[in-house]
């Protein structure tokens, strides 16, 4: 498998935002169909197979949509690339963050998201910026003096 470098390299979780499709997930992941459909599967062939770039292709154009399995395995690809980016830009007294990415499949476009929990109550929100690091709901909280 090829390693994933990112074409957003300032801030890659503001980035998410702009992904609405599959043509602009491909191009965030600076990827080329071939090497884009080596990371996902075919959920219904017995031996795992990798999609075909006409699959891909498919899938950008709006005539097929993806299954569920594949969609999950597009956001482990997009979390492994936002680990990579950011694990190079952390400082080292800084502690890594676990982030989620969950992308939901609409009928003309897709959603980006990234979830984090708080590093105040702990509750998953989600993430913008990289530099946020608490919810609205303490930041809200913290504005008031609470």
């Amino acid at each position: 498998m090829a390693i994933v470098t990112l074409t957003e390299s300032q801030d890659p979780i503001s980035g998410l935002a702009k992904l609405r499709n599959p043509a602009d997930i491909r191009a965030f992941l600076n990827l080329s169909l071939r090497q884009i459909a080596q990371f996902v599967t075919d959920p219904t062939s017995h031996n795992q197979n990798i999609i075909s770039r006409k699959t891909w292709w498919a899938w950008e154009n709006g005539t097929r949509t993806p299954h569920v399995d594949q969609v999950r395995q597009i956001e482990q690809v997009i979390a492994v690339a936002l680990h990579r980016e950011l694990a190079y830009d952390s400082m080292l007294d800084e502690s890594p963050r676990k982030f989620i990415i969950r992308i939901t499949v609409g009928a003309r476009r897709w959603t980006v998201r990234a979830y984090v929990a708080c590093a105040r109550c702990g509750r998953m929100y989600n993430l913008r910026r990289i530099a946020s690091r608490r919810c609205a709901r303490c930041v809200n909280k913290a504005k008031k003096g609470r």
